[in-house]
């Protein structure tokens, strides 16, 4: 029996209920500056704040990125300095926390973060929003961190909620991903990804349901092209997801007028995506006096030996697979140093695994749009892991380095338009739906406890 449509209210009401609390909880608990990269990510915003958009090269040529206050600088490496090993010789007194929280922010001036200042613009354009207001005010660079969390976390709770209405029935899955405490914790921080997934469950759910209904939907042709710029634009490797609105229509015989509207959305989309890669390029990605990691070097070394790459890719996967697996639900966070229990994180899998089993699969799309769907989120996996092998790996090593499973949730949404799902849980649905969301928000709240008693030292 088909369920009523309000179900999508109803796994709306759950998100909300649920994430609304944990996201608000996740921007005060976790201590300033321990999400990965944070700092870098903070420097991007205050640099867009600054109307500088380009990255800008240090005077010796080796380092990329752009203008900061001296007093944000410092705040973060204090901050940074918190991370473990904690011993009890690093505890600071109340004045020394006090200064560094009301550390003024000074003139601006150049500072590198060559890993972040590759982002396209949109990526931290609303924390750079944020940054520039709070500057305005006189506000202390930590109260630039904080405004920054709560603006991104009220964004993401949004765009999510949107994404699993549009999902309708079958948001069963988005709701789950929604929750995971990897997904909560990167939503409420200035990184740049903090708006990746909730975009994701978008572009999913729109794909969707063009894919259901064989037809677009003009009304939602704006929310597609930002989805298309937050997931596919901000995020290299998902470029590949660009092509799936177009075919979703073609592939499912729909209008060729149509079609051509949402290919030329994405054409945008991959336009940008080409300029932005074009212009930073030169400037980030080129060799650097001292780094035993080289673009270029490496980029020749793939040219000569494409199959040995081809091998370290797949072996690299294959290796890869059972920590990924954990890092996906969070077993991970702060700087990848703050573990969550291994019954969590064991839990976790299961409630993703029975959200797959029990999610509602997109009705009437075509065998052959199933497996295009499949081979751009497997081209987008292997993106992920050829990006990093050129750009973090050092030349020619055997093992790509510096993937996390979290940029795998992004191509999660897409489960249902990949296979039919399990017909016969039909009758598991109605309760199933309530324990899992309960289940992850459960997850989230376990993992929010262990954060508080690591970042707290109690």
């Amino acid at each position: 029996m088909r369920p009523p449509r309000s179900s999508s209210n109803a796994y709306v009401r759950l998100y909300l209920l649920i994430a609304a609390p944990l996201l608000l909880a996740f921007c005060f608990v976790t201590a300033p500056f321990q999400v990965p990269d944070e700092p870098a990510h903070m420097f991007r915003a205050t640099q867009l704040s600054h109307l500088s958009v380009l990255p800008q090269m240090s005077a010796a040529g080796d380092q990329a990125g752009g203008p900061v206050e001296r007093g944000a600088v410092t705040l973060t490496t204090r901050f940074r300095t918190l991370n473990v090993p904690f011993t009890p010789d690093q505890k600071r007194s109340p004045g020394e926390v006090a200064a560094m929280t009301s550390q003024p922010a000074g003139p601006a001036g150049f500072t590198d973060f060559s890993n972040t200042v590759i982002y396209f613009p949109l990526a931290h354009a609303i924390p750079a929003l944020v940054v520039g207001a709070a500057r305005a005010l006189h506000a202390p660079p930590l109260d630039w961190l904080y405004a920054g969390r709560l603006v991104n976390a009220l964004i993401a709770l949004l765009v999510s909620a949107v994404g699993i209405a549009l999902f309708r029935e079958k948001g069963l899955l988005p709701l789950v991903l929604a929750l995971l405490p990897i997904t909560l914790f990167e939503e409420a921080s200035l990184a740049g990804d903090a708006l990746v997934i909730p975009f994701s469950i978008v572009l999913a759910a729109i794909v969707s349901r063009i894919a259901a209904a064989g037809r677009s939907e003009p009304r939602l042709d704006l929310l597609l092209f930002l989805a298309l710029l937050y997931v596919c634009v901000n995020k290299f490797a998902y470029i590949p997801l660009v092509v799936l609105p177009p075919a979703a229509v073609l592939l499912g015989g729909g209008k060729r007028s149509e079609a051509m509207r949402l290919a030329a959305i994405s054409a945008v989309a991959v336009a940008l995506w080409f300029g932005w890669t074009a212009m930073v390029r030169h400037d980030v990605l080129s060799n650097r006096p001292g780094v035993p990691v080289s673009f270029e070097d490496q980029t020749a070394f793939v040219l000569h030996h494409p199959l040995l790459t081809a091998k370290v890719l797949l072996s690299s996967i294959a290796l890869d697979a059972p920590k990924m697996a954990g890092q996906f639900v969070g077993s991970a966070l702060g700087w990848l140093d703050l573990m969550t229990p291994r019954v969590i994180v064991v839990a976790l899998l299961g409630v993703v695994a029975a959200a797959v089993a029990l999610t509602r699969p997109t009705p009437g799309v075509r065998p052959i749009f199933r497996i295009l769907t499949i081979l751009c989120v497997v081209a987008s996996i292997l993106a992920v892991y050829g990006l990093l092998y050129l750009q973090y790996t050092p030349v020619g090593a055997a093992r790509v380095d510096g993937v996390q499973g979290r940029y795998f949730i992004p191509l999660a949404p897409f489960i249902p338009l990949m296979w039919p799902g399990l017909g016969g849980l039909q009758s598991l649905r109605a309760r199933g739906d309530v324990v899992l969301a309960g289940a992850a928000g459960l997850g989230a709240l376990a993992v929010l406890v262990v954060a508080l008693l690591f970042y707290w030292r109690l």
